[in-house]
Order: C-alpha cells, then structure tokens, then sequence
C-alpha cells in the first residue's frame, strides 16, 4: 500500500523538482552511511553498540559492514524505494568483541521516511542495513537513529530523516515441527520404496510360478532310465520347482489380500504409468483437462503478479512497480493477466458440472422414498468420499509448511521475513483449512496460506448440493428452480454488498485505479476478505455449472445433438463475446473512465455468473459435437496427464513463486521478458513437484479410498 499511496505524488506532484530531490537524498544517503561510524546511543543494549562500534573499528571489516548495506539506487521515480544490499555477504561477516567472544551479524529492514525539501510529501524508504545478530527490534531502531542524528547540519538542510520500524531476520526453528515433518515424508518415501519393491517381486512371481506352471513332468523329471546321476539331478530340480512354486502361490495369495492392495496402493510401477497416461476414457467430456490445465495455468500467470508485488508486505521486492503500473497494467492487453480471477470461476463452474453430471447416475442406487436410512448413509459416504479426496493433499502442504517452508528461508535474510507470518498462521489456525472453513468468519491474518479458501468455498457448496440432488431425485424441476433461486439470492447479495461499500470493479483493476479514484474502497479486509471468499457472493458461477449439469444429463445420450451451423456460429460468437465483455470492458478504466458505483455493482454481480455461463456452452457444445477444432484441443491427448495434476499444482505453486521472489537478493524488475520467464519458471517447477507429491499423497490415498470402498461399502 506504500506503493499505491506514493504514486499519484511521484507521478503528478512531484514533476521537475522531484529529480532535485532524488540528487539530494543520494547526499543524505551517503551522509548517513558516514555518520553510521560516529555511532553513539543511550537507547541500545551494552552488546549491540559495543560490538558494533569494535567492528566499526577495524578498517577492513567495517568496509565490508559497510559493503552490504543497501545503497541509493536509481528507479525511485519508478517506485524503487527498497535499497537491497547483500543479505548473504552481511550473514558471512564474523568479528570479535572486546572479551575475544565471537559474533556474527545479520541483515535487516529499516524504513526510513525523509522528508525532502523538493517533495511535497514524505518519501518512505526501506533500507537494508547490516548489525550485529544482538541489536533486537528496539536496538535497530535506536542504533539507526543514532546515525541519522549523525547527519551534517548541511545535509540536514535538505531533508528531514526520521526511522519508523525495523524488521529482523527471524530463521526458522529446527523444532519438533520440522522433525516430524521431516520424519512423515521420509517414511512415506520409504513406504513408497518398499511398495516399488514389492510390486516387482509379485511380477516376478507371476512370471516364474507361470512357466513351472506350463512345465510336463517330462520337463521337469525327464526320462531317467538308466541314468542315475541324472535322475538325482532332476529329483532335485523337481524340489526345487516345488518349493518355489509353493512360495510362488504363498506371494500370490498374499497378492491378492486387502493388505497387499493397500501397501501396493503407493507403487510407483502402477501409479507413475497410470499418471502418465493418455489413454481416454469413453467419455463425452473430454474437453474438461484442457479446460482444466488452461485455468490453473491462467491462475498461476494472475499468481505470479500477485506475490511478487501486491501481498508481499511491507513493501514489493520489485523495482519498478510505479512504471509497471503506468507502462504495463495500463495496457489492456494487461487486462488478461489482472482479470484472472475468472479463472477460479472456471474451476467453480467445472465443479458444479462434474458434481451434478457424475452424481446423477449414481442417483438411482438408493431408494425414492425420502427419507430413511439408505438414504442418509448414501449421502454421509458422499461428503466423506469428497473430503478424502481434498484433505490429504491439504495436510501434505500445510505439514510441508509449518515444518519445512519455515527453515528454507534460513541463510535468505529478511526478505523471506514477511512471508514467516503465513508459517505463524498455518501453526495457529491450520483446523480452520481441515474443517474448510476458513472463507468464514474474521479472515483477516487468520488463516493457513489463503489461497486455500476456494477449497473452502467449494467444500461448502458440494455439501449443500445434497439438497437439489435429493429434490432431483423425484422432482426435477424443483432442484433447477432452487438453483435458480440460489443464483439470484447470490447476485443479488453481491450487488448490493459492492454498492454499499463502493467497492470498485472487480479486485486487483480497483486496487490498481484507487490511487486515481480514492472513492473506490480499496481496503483489503473489505474487498478481499469481506467480499471475495465469501461463499454466499461466489456461488453464482457454481450454480451455473449445476444448471449445465442438469442439462447435460437430459442429453447423456444424445452425442450428435447438432446446432444448425449458423445457429452454433452465432452462439460461439455469443460465448466468446461474453468473456470478451468480462475481460476486457474495462479498459476505459485505464483511460480514466471510471464506472459509477451502481454500473460497478452490475459488473460485479454479474460478471462471474456471465462468465461461468458463457464457458458452460463450451462444455455443453464440446459434448455434443459442436465443438469443431476448439474440441479437439481441449481433447488434446496431453492435457489428460497434466489435469491430473492441477490440484496440487493448485496448492504448491504460491510456495514456488514466494520462494523465487524471496529468495533472490536482488528486486525483481517488471517488464514482458522477465514476466513471462517468471511465469515459465514457476510452471516447470510447480508441474515437477506436483507430479511427485501426487505420486507421494494424492494418488494413493485415491487407490486406497478405492480399496475400501469396494471391500466395506459395495458390497
């Protein structure tokens, strides 16, 4: 926010004497840096001063303290008000105090404000410094105002330095929680190993106890008459065959026991194939992967600008995000990358299709008297099914976090700082992400990596689904009129929620604008957490994917319900004109033509049930056959093995783009060539370990949810 609040001075106030400023505070800067020899506080602890001082007494290592702190830079026209040194060089330095004892130093951020005699408005910056690891909180504060007091009365004259904050680097602890972490991945990779192992030998074993199997006694016993070296040579050959074959058929049974299916439930030889394979189903909607993989993918693009700048607190590690924001994000082009946000309404709007389309069938397994007993444990096992399938993976993240994400920051510095509050959140609130209900209540720093609260919003949804299903069951029109109903009372809600707290159009398209129009509400606890999680104002597009579940079920099948081609032609345009609409119609924001409040209200009411709308004819159409060539990429055979993966590149891939941004020493600087190289480098590495971690959680606890099921609740 920092960012947003200086931007209008930077751009419109500050002009031709902002570039005298930014010469001036290059003098106060390398003042202060000299001042920071003629150290002397009443306000810090014996340690930190006395050792900073000794340090500052040798020449050599005071010109390497001096070294790694952060330096005045050009770019603050740009927005550039982060001075990185060298975190790393700063955690290498060791010297020696006055009593021979050892110590280290460690870098942190102090935020400064100067007040330039050239600027109309104070100038925030964060200034990485080097100290001892004994200067705490208060210390830092006080040793770096103790430098600032420091400045010539010159330098002074030109501006006013006053330090606010500081923050600390805080390595994460080797505690009981990373053990334990450490300790459940390293036995599911034995698990998985010994799993391999076993499935081969059981291969092996059908191989073998299959060709003794096809063996006469003639092969085995041979004609001994008159040969009696030979005959003990085959009479052992014979017992030899026999044991084997007897362990053989004992490995066989054991093979086909429950027990044996479960363990083998984490082979690798079965799931890595089964992962890999393009072989589709016969099915009729098959355009579900691309759609699925084109989304996550859209999802991260919209990530990455995300967590490079607007929720890295305090401050972006970027430096250009005031020129980004003029020279970029005002293209409408950019458009496609901020409005991704629609992609989470594809994937609400595939929810509601697969729920209402592959549950349907299933419907008639249970009686049509409503209620009794089967009736109630048919839909106890539905939700159970669904929360098995979302928890694991869930737990496999948030245990990765609060045990091992928390020490890969270590030796990084206080730029991975900020991101230690989220590893705090997962430590204290993970129950609110495994009882999926984190979209509720007061989110606001209370939740465990806040991606997560689609999970919540579409647990909640699959839940109350129970009602129009059952109502399908003997009353179809009421369960398409409940969600009809559903859908209004959701717009509605959202209409008047972006009207009263004058919200501006969409999420990150009003951030951006509100430093030009203050009228719109940019405060993050109402926009985001007051608005977009809230399930009761996103379950627009899901509901459209129930409606586009029912109508698919009516035409199951019917796969050659072909539209006259003009017909399709004029609806395929509708589609396409729909999103085109959503996406892009509010490019004249970037010209500064501004919405009212009330057409506001409409776009956002209606823009993600329009979208969800508008992409439920491309599944309706695909399935039918009028799909053409948009079909057969959305079919692409190679879709199929990287769908398969969009959960937990859904959940992993912030960590990666937290982890790229934070752990560089340097600030990221925006512009086409380095955006989409961020992008493609989050997209290999997220897809690669996802590929490992299903292969670790998601696809055993699938084969085992099977196993039982089959063995306890089929039969």
């Amino acid at each position: 926010m920092l960012i947003l609040a200086f931007q209008t001075s930077a751009e419109t106030e500050y002009g031709a004497p902002y570039d005298e400023a930014t010469r001036q505070l290059s003098q106060v800067m390398g003042e202060l840096m000299t001042s920071s020899t003629q150290i002397e506080s009443e306000n810090t602890s014996d340690g930190c001063v006395s050792q900073f001082l000794a340090s500052l007494s040798n020449g050599d290592k005071a010109f390497k303290i001096i070294d790694t702190w952060g330096k005045p830079e050009a770019g603050l026209t740009a927005g550039n008000i982060l001075w990185l040194g060298r975190a790393s060089m700063c955690l290498e330095i060791e010297d020696q105090d006055v009593n021979g004892a050892t110590f280290k130093f460690s870098d942190r951020l102090v935020l400064l404000t100067l007040n330039m005699t050239h600027s109309p408005k104070p100038i925030p910056i964060w200034w990485m410094v080097c100290l001892p690891e004994s200067c705490d909180h208060d210390d830092t504060i006080a040793l770096i105002s103790g430098v600032v007091a420091k400045i010539d009365s010159s330098i002074a004259a030109l501006a006013q330095v006053e330090v606010v904050e500081a923050i600390l680097a805080n390595p994460g602890r080797y505690d009981f929680g990373f053990y334990f972490a450490v300790s459940v991945f390293g036995i599911l990779g034995l698990v998985i190993l010994l799993a391999t192992l076993l499935d081969y030998i059981i291969v092996e074993n059908k191989k073998t106890t299959s060709g003794y199997s096809r063996m006469d006694d003639g092969d085995v016993i041979g004609d001994v008459e008159g040969h009696d070296n030979e005959a003990v040579e085959h009479e052992v050959r014979a017992s030899v065959m026999s044991n084997s074959l007897r362990k053989g058929a004992s490995l066989a049974r054991f093979s086909e026991s429950f027990i044996c299916e479960i363990f083998l439930a984490f082979s690798l030889r079965q799931n890595v194939p089964s992962l890999l394979s393009c072989k589709q189903k016969s099915t009729n909607v098959q355009c579900i992967d691309g759609i699925r993989v084109l989304s996550i993918n859209w999802v991260v693009l919209g990530h990455c600008l995300m967590f490079t700048g607007f929720f890295f607190k305090p401050v972006p590690p970027v430096f250009n995000p005031l020129q980004f924001n003029s020279d970029y994000a005002s293209h409408w082009t950019f458009l496609a990358v901020s409005n991704g946000t629609f992609a989470v309404d594809s994937f609400f709007a595939l929810s509601g299709f697969l729920l209402v389309f592959l549950a349907i069938p299933r419907l008639p397994e249970i009686p049509s008297k409503l209620p009794n007993l089967s009736n109630w444990s048919f839909w106890v096992l539905f939700v159970v099914r669904r929360y098995i399938r979302l928890v694991p993976p869930l737990v496999f993240m948030t245990l990765f976090t609060v045990g091992v994400w928390k020490v890969m920051g270590n030796g990084i510095g206080s730029m991975w700082q900020p991101y230690m509050q989220g590893v705090t959140n997962c430590e204290r609130y993970y129950w609110k992400n495994l009882l999926f209900i984190s979209n509720l209540g007061d989110t606001a720093g209370t939740t465990c990596n806040g991606w997560t609260w689609y999970l919540s919003d579409d647990f909640q949804y699959y839940v109350l689904s129970i009602i129009p299903l059952i109502l399908y069951m003997r009353w179809k029109w009421a369960a398409i009129v409940l969600v009809f109903v559903a859908i209004f009372a959701s717009t509605v809600a959202s209409f008047a929620y972006s009207l009263t707290e004058h919200l501006g159009p969409d999420l990150f398209v009003g951030f951006k604008n509100t430093a030009h129009r203050p009228d719109y509400n940019s405060d993050f606890a109402t926009v985001f957490n007051g608005y977009y999680v809230r399930p009761y104002f996103r379950f627009g597009a899901y509901g459209v994917g129930m409606l586009c579940g029912f109508m698919a079920d009516k035409y199951r099948h019917r796969t050659n319900f072909r539209f006259p081609f003009i017909v399709n032609c004029m609806l395929w345009l509708f589609s396409w004109g729909i999103m085109a609409a959503v996406i892009f119609g509010l490019a004249g924001m970037l010209n500064g033509h501004f919405p009212s409040f009330l057409t506001t209200a409409f776009y956002n009411a209606l823009s993600r049930p329009a979208w969800a709308l508008a992409l439920s004819f491309v599944i309706f159409a695909c399935m039918q056959g009028n799909g053409g060539i948009i079909n057969t990429f959305l079919s692409w055979k190679l879709f199929m093995p990287l769908a398969k993966l969009t959960y937990m590149v859904y959940l992993l891939h912030p960590l990666v783009i937290i982890f790229l941004v934070a752990a560089s020493e340097t600030k990221f600087l925006y512009n086409n060539v380095n955006y989409a190289a961020l992008y493609i480098s989050v997209l290999v590495l997220t897809y690669t370990l996802s590929f490992f971690a299903c292969l670790m959680v998601e696809y055993p606890v699938v084969k085992i949810e099977k196993a039982i099921r089959d063995k306890f609740v089929s039969k």
